[in-house]
């Protein structure tokens, strides 16, 4: 058994290279950064081919969906751990149904995981979350709340929104 605040600190002070127990030598467990990275790269591959046409999102095949499934497994391990990009690729995957069935509810949970530790891409996210009201009570105070936050930190998606916002004049 690992103490998880034990393991990260061996981590985050070099001391883990080996990524075995300086004790007894086990292997420790992969840890939030592995996790997040071995689902980015398992993903991409099933993303590339649903942007080439040889799969869908719909209709994975029994294998690309077996592979999704364990995608899902290693974000949401990596997003339980509080990593920012897995929370907010989590809510991606839900959000748009991406090998996964469409719940916007659990989508807008990570997005504001991600967003209240200050990721701009999961702020702007939450944000039209609140626009659309998926997952979460529409209220335009709140989109503009959190794409303000996403534009401050410099993302362009939300500070083109939140200009939109102001053109129209629909929550602000």
């Amino acid at each position: 058994a690992f103490h998880g605040p034990c393991v990260e600190g061996l981590r985050k002070f070099g001391l883990a290279k080996a990524q075995v127990c300086p004790m007894c030598r086990e292997a420790l467990p992969p840890g939030p950064d592995q996790l997040c990275g071995e689902a980015r790269r398992r993903y991409v591959a099933i993303f590339m081919k649903v942007e080439r046409g040889a799969a869908s999102w719909g209709a994975l095949t029994k294998a690309d969906q077996r592979e999704m499934d364990e995608v899902v497994r290693f974000m949401r391990q990596a997003a339980e751990q509080g990593h920012t990009e897995a929370q907010d690729l989590l809510g991606i995957v839900y959000s748009e149904a991406r090998g996964v069935e469409q719940e916007f509810s659990e989508s807008a949970k990570w997005f504001r995981k991600a967003a209240e530790q200050r990721h701009a891409g999961a702020q702007c996210n939450l944000g039209y979350s609140y626009f659309n009201g998926r997952g979460v009570d529409q209220s335009y105070s709140e989109a503009i709340k959190w794409l303000r936050k996403a534009a401050e930190q410099g993302h362009a998606d939300a500070q083109f929104n939140l200009g939109i916002s102001y053109n129209t004049g629909q929550g602000v």
